[in-house]
């Protein structure tokens, strides 16, 4: 087989990932007895005109069984990028590359196609049915792009006519390779930090810049240009990758499988990312060779993995044969010949009905897409306005109009996690088996906020399974006087008081405050539809809640009755503190409630969570200043996570602990 490859030398270019795969592809070729001729600047360039091309090729009795064009999207469609022009020195028109591709009617021609996200689908039109290709290699189809994202950016008719063929990337062994350097970096984030393309990424970033306990390495993409010297690019990159120990990235708000995902592999660092499309297609399987990772659960894997090192070690290892295996340039070569062997099977010589598809929309179809585009334009601005006018009358609204029932995980963490001892799924702690909790729990409704209907939490478990645990906590330490601020329906200190009468701790109590008091009607149940309860309501279905205190009013007023009706030298035994969140709040109930702690005193913090970077530096504040470390139980998938100080157990022993029960 020989093909004609129109490209621009990509030799030095930043990311030099297209050169090294279409030399592999050539050598290929070669051991197959076929040829791989490139034309284009930095080739052999002595025409723009691929009629000319060929015609030159054809005098030295050379013809092409199969064009592959590897001109990027927006080089199709204009003239080639700056750099490329200083580059080669691009004079007299030579920058439009290539001329006359359409006029090349009975050769198959190919278009490598990877950053789909630039053109619209009129533009693609252009790009592809405009210029002739019947096939695409494409790095970014189904299964590796979703079906509704290929629909969106390729037309009916592009689909229709154009044939797309999946072609992941191939990495170079000999650039991405373990250097036997020691990994003297616990976590790499490397490249661009668009929030609106790479939104995890971004997320990461800001969450590893919180983090103290660890060693982080990050830079910023180079740029897309041709090699400067001191730039982190080629071998200096794969080296920094080589000293890493664990590479953390995003696979794009496409969630696109990117060549740093086959670079990680090889380098022998641990790859951790969330999940790209076609996994089990690359052959990712999360925990075996990778470690899929997301915002609610990526400093929990991290944390784990940087003190497991013989699982690191592993899984880094497994990743490294899987790259050998699959995804090195050799492996994507047999892959790209395999798949040019097959569209030049399906193209036979003479065969008319290839291209005459299209040659009733040649002479018109620039002037169409043209007209296309324009209009596509006007209706993108229109659009943006209308947005803009959207976005100012719902901030306009008033606040409870609003029907998120959580607040989003956005920005990144804000705890230092070199507070965290250990971290644990509350499902390995507790588990909901008694029918009279459940019964309570329905009672008193799992339903987060109230308006004008109730709402049903996102994450149901949160409110099933914490009180177990905190009534688990307070069973293992004896608890004997518990504290809650922030009553809301009260299902906590209600799930406290039954425990100290089950028990008989005859002396028990459960001091409580909230803003809102004993008597308004805001309340929803799942089981009573419309109707609001007032909370004194709720608590009159059991008569334990008599030993509960509550105080109408804020963690102050709430210090005010502890000073008057705590007894002479009692503390308190479990804190739990689910105020405002925000870190002042926290802050402020932890300092009106000091005085009645001792250094046994058990405090847990509600929503220690990216959803509320104030609870989070102000749990780590009163860690540092308690000299604690920071026991956190996570309930992934929801983000929520309950932090815990002072505990004389492990979350293993507390899980092992039973729940005692008269």
């Amino acid at each position: 087989m020989r093909i004609l490859a129109l490209a621009v030398n990509l030799k030095d270019w930043v990311v030099d990932t297209l050169w090294r795969e279409q030399q592999a592809l050539a050598r290929t070729l070669s051991d197959a007895g076929g040829e791989m001729v490139f034309h284009g600047p930095g080739f052999d360039y002595v025409t723009n005109e691929v009629p000319t091309i060929l015609a030159n090729l054809e005098r030295d009795n050379w013809r092409p069984d199969l064009i592959l064009c590897y001109l990027n999207e927006l080089d199709l469609l204009g003239p080639l990028a700056k750099p490329f022009a200083e580059r080669y020195n691009l004079i007299d028109g030579q920058a439009r590359f290539p001329l006359g591709l359409e006029r090349v009617t009975d050769i198959p021609k190919v278009l490598w196609i990877n950053d789909f996200w630039h053109l619209s689908p009129s533009q693609w039109d252009q790009a592809l049915l405009g210029h002739g290709f019947s096939d695409a290699l494409a790095t970014y189809c189904p299964p590796f792009l979703r079906n509704a994202d290929f629909d969106a950016f390729y037309s009916p008719r592009v689909r229709e006519f154009v044939r797309f063929h999946p072609l992941p990337r191939g990495i170079d062994p000999n650039i991405f390779l373990n250097y036997g350097e020691e990994r003297s970096i616990d976590v790499t984030l490397l490249g661009a930090l668009d929030k609106n393309f790479y939104p995890l990424r971004k997320f990461f970033h800001k969450s590893l810049q919180a983090q103290t306990w660890l060693k982080y390495f990050h830079e910023p993409h180079p740029g897309y240009t041709f090699r400067v010297e001191g730039t982190l690019v080629g071998e200096a990159y794969a080296r920094a990758l080589a000293r890493t120990k664990i590479h953390v990235t995003c696979t794009t708000r496409f969630n696109l499988p990117l060549i740093k995902i086959g670079e990680t592999l090889a380098s022998g660092a641990l790859l951790m990312c969330d999940r790209p499309n076609g996994a089990e297609e690359l052959g990712l399987l999360s925990g075996q060779n990778y470690v899929e990772i997301d915002q609610t659960n990526f400093l929990v894997k991290l944390h784990y993995y940087l003190r497991h090192e013989e699982e690191r070690h592993r899984i880094a290892e497994a990743g490294r044969r899987l790259f050998e295996e699959r995804h090195s340039v050799q492996t994507y070569a047999i892959r790209a010949h395999e798949t040019l062997e097959k569209i030049l099977a399906r193209h036979q010589p003479g065969d008319s009905q290839l291209f005459t598809f299209r040659e009733p929309h040649r002479s018109s179809y620039t002037v169409e897409t043209e007209l296309l585009t324009r209009g596509l334009r006007k209706a993108q601005r229109a659009w943006k306005r209308l947005r803009v006018a959207t976005k100012v009358f719902l901030n306009g609204l008033p606040k409870a109009a609003a029907t998120d029932v959580w607040e989003p995980v956005k920005g990144g963490t804000r705890l230092d996690w070199k507070y965290v001892s250990e971290t644990e799924h509350v499902l390995n702690i507790v588990t909901l088996t008694s029918v009279e909790d459940l019964e309570q729990i329905e009672r008193f409704g799992v339903n987060a906020q109230w308006g004008d209907h109730p709402v049903i939490t996102q994450h149901p478990e949160v409110v099933t399974l914490r009180p177990l645990l905190l009534r688990k906590l307070a069973s293992a330490l004896g608890a004997v006087t518990l504290c809650e601020v922030g009553t809301a329906r009260g299902l906590q200190c209600v799930f406290w008081a039954q425990y100290l009468e089950s028990n008989g701790i005859s002396q028990g109590r459960v001091f409580t405050c909230d803003i809102q008091g004993q008597d308004e009607p805001i309340y929803y149940t799942p089981l009573s539809g419309d109707n609001r309860w007032t909370r004194r309501e709720l608590w009159a279905f059991d008569s334990c809640t008599q030993r509960i205190r509550f105080v109408h009013g804020d963690s102050k007023a709430l210090a005010e009755v502890l000073g008057s009706e705590l007894p002479t030298g009692r503390t308190l035994d479990l804190i739990f503190i689910d105020g405002e969140h925000t870190e002042t709040s926290v802050k402020a109930d932890y300092l009106n409630i000091k005085r009645f702690l001792s250094d046994k005193s058990v405090l847990v913090f509600d929503d220690c969570d990216p959803r509320f970077p104030g609870i989070e530096k102000g749990v780590a504040s009163i860690a540092e200043e308690r000299n604690q470390k920071i026991q956190l139980v996570t309930f992934l998938p929801s983000p929520y996570c309950a932090a815990i100080l002072g505990s004389p157990f492990s979350l293993e022993e507390l899980a092992a602990t039973r729940h005692r029960k008269a």
